[in-house]
C-alpha cells in the first residue's frame, strides 16, 4: 500500500478544508472534546464527573458533520451562489445548537436510538441530494459507488496508521522504558479515525457530477460477489421462507414473531444485490437480472403478507414498542418499493434511497413517532390492566388492588413499568400516581 506524501497531505487537506469548512469544523470540535473525555475518564478514574455533556457534544457535531456534507454536494450541484452556503451553514449551526440543548443530561435510550436514526437519515440524504433532479441514474450509482470505496479506503488507511504508530508508541514504551499513559493511544485513535479518515474521505467525494453518468466502469469482483455469494444466499432464504409459509397454511398456525426479521433481512439483502448490478442490467450477457428482478419483487410479495401477520399479531398481543414499530414501518416501505418495481416503468433506483430516507427521519420524532407511539400504547396496556384488577381510582390514579391479580397479569404488569422506567424514564409514569414519584 502506497500511503501520500506529507506535501500530497497537505495540499489535499488544504483543498478539502475549502471545499468543506463547516464539515472540517465539526469535525475539529468532535474530536477536541472526544480528547478532552478520554482525558477526563483517567483523571477522575471513571468517577461521577459531567461525561455526557461531552457525549452530547460530540453527537451534535457528528451529525453537523453529516448534515453539513449532505448541503454541501447539494448546493455544489446546483451551483448556489457562496450567500446560499453561507446561509445554509448558519441554519446548520442553529440546528445543531437546537439539538443539542434538547439533550437530556443523563444516559437516554431514546435520545441514542433517535441518534442512530438521524445518521442513517443523513448517510441516506447524502447519498442521493447531488442526484435530486430526475434521470442521471447512473451517476447516481456511480456517485455512491465512488463514496463506498472511498470509505473502505479511508478506513484502511486509518486502521494501518493507527496500527502503525500504536506500536510504534508500543516498542518506545517497551525498550526504551518511557512510561507512556495509555490514555494516548484513545487520542491516537480519535486524531486517526477522526481527523484523519474524515480529511481522507472528504478529498475523494466526487465533484464533477455531470461527468459521472458518462462512466461506465464496473468492479468486475463486485459482479461476481453479487452473482455467486449473495444471489445464492438470497435463493436459499426464498426457499425456506416459502417453505415456512407453505408450513403455516398446512398446519393453520400463525407466524412466529421472529420471522419478521428475516423477511426483512431477505429483502434488504435482494435490494441491495439488485442495486449492486444495476449498471450491468442491460448487458447483452446480463439479460437474467432484468429477470430475476421481476421475480424477485413477484416472490416478495407472499412474503410481505406473512410478514404483516407475524407483526401484526405480535402488536395486537403485547402492544407497540420501538422495535415492534420499526418493524411495522420498514414493513410498509417494503410493501410500497415492491409495489413501485412490480408496477412502475420508470423503476427508478433512487426512490430507494429517498423514501427510506423519508421514513427514518418521520418515525424519529413528533407524536406519530416511534417514542410517542409506544410511549402511548403501553401506558395503554397498564391502564388496561389496571381497570381490570380494580387498581384504579376515579381519577384516573393507581391505587392498591382489591383483590388478588393474576400472575399472568402481575408479570405483564411489571413487564409495562419495566419498559416504560427503562425507556421513558419514571417521569412517564406520573400522570398514574397522585405521590410525587421523585421522592419514593
Amino acid at each position: 500500500m502506497k500511503f501520500p506524501s506529507v506535501q500530497t497531505l497537505a495540499d489535499t487537506t488544504t483543498v478539502t478544508l475549502k471545499r468543506f469548512p463547516l464539515v472540517i469544523f465539526f469535525m475539529v470540535i468532535a474530536c477536541f472534546h472526544g480528547i478532552r473525555l478520554n482525558h477526563l475518564v483517567y483523571v477522575y478514574n471513571n468517577s461521577e464527573f459531567d461525561k455526557f455533556n461531552y457525549y452530547n457534544i460530540i453527537w451534535s457535531a457528528y451529525l453537523g458533520m453529516l448534515l453539513s456534507l449532505a448541503v454541501d454536494v447539494y448546493a455544489e450541484r446546483k451551483i448556489f451562489p457562496i450567500r446560499f452556503r453561507l446561509i445554509a451553514g448558519f441554519v446548520i449551526i442553529a440546528l445543531v445548537v437546537l439539538y443539542y440543548v434538547s439533550l437530556p443530561v443523563e444516559s437516554s435510550d431514546p435520545k441514542l436510538i433517535q441518534f442512530i436514526l438521524f445518521i442513517i437519515g443523513l448517510h441516506l440524504f447524502t447519498a442521493f441530494a447531488p442526484f435530486t433532479s430526475k434521470g442521471e441514474v447512473n451517476g447516481f450509482w456511480q456517485y455512491n459507488k465512488t463514496l463506498f470505496l472511498r470509505f473502505l479506503a479511508a478506513f484502511l488507511y486509518a486502521l494501518v496508521l493507527f496500527s502503525g504508530l500504536a506500536i510504534a508508541i508500543l516498542a518506545v514504551n517497551q525498550l526504551f522504558s518511557v512510561h507512556i499513559n495509555d490514555r494516548w493511544y484513545g487520542d491516537l485513535s480519535i486524531l486517526i479515525f477522526g481527523a484523519f479518515f474524515t480529511i481522507f474521505f472528504l478529498a475523494g467525494v466526487p465533484g464533477q457530477f455531470q461527468e459521472l453518468e458518462q462512466k461506465t466502469d464496473y468492479p468486475k469482483a463486485l459482479k461476481i460477489f453479487t452473482q455467486y455469494v449473495l444471489l445464492p444466499i438470497i435463493t436459499v432464504y426464498l426457499a425456506i421462507l416459502y417453505a415456512y409459509m407453505f408450513k403455516i397454511i398446512g398446519t393453520h398456525n400463525w407466524p412466529q414473531g421472529w420471522v419478521g426479521y428475516l423477511v426483512l433481512a431477505f429483502s434488504v439483502a435482494g435490494i441491495l444485490s439488485l442495486l449492486l448490478i444495476h449498471p450491468i442490467r442491460n448487458e447483452a450477457n446480463n439479460k437474467w437480472i432484468i429477470a430475476f428482478s421481476r421475480f424477485f419483487y413477484l416472490a416478495l410479495v407472499p412474503l410481505i403478507v406473512l410478514l404483516f401477520l407475524a407483526i401484526f399479531r405480535r402488536v395486537e398481543e403485547y402492544g407497540i414498542t420501538e422495535p415492534r414499530y420499526f418493524v411495522v414501518g420498514l414493513s410498509c416501505w417494503l410493501a410500497f418499493i415492491t409495489g413501485y418495481f412490480i408496477f412502475s416503468k420508470n423503476k427508478n433506483i433512487k426512490v430507494i434511497p429517498i423514501s427510506l430516507g423519508l421514513l427514518v427521519f418521520l418515525v424519529s420524532f413528533g407524536p406519530w413517532g416511534a417514542f410517542s407511539v409506544s410511549l402511548r400504547s403501553q401506558t395503554n396496556r397498564l391502564k388496561k390492566y389496571m381497570q381490570s384488577n380494580q387498581m384504579f381510582s376515579s381519577d384516573q390514579k393507581i391505587i392498591p388492588p382489591k383483590k388478588t391479580v393474576s400472575d399472568n397479569d402481575a408479570k405483564e404488569i411489571k413487564s409495562i413499568i419495566n419498559y416504560l422506567v427503562d425507556n421513558h424514564g419514571y417521569h412517564s409514569l406520573q400522570p398514574l400516581f397522585t405521590q410525587d414519584l421523585k421522592v419514593l
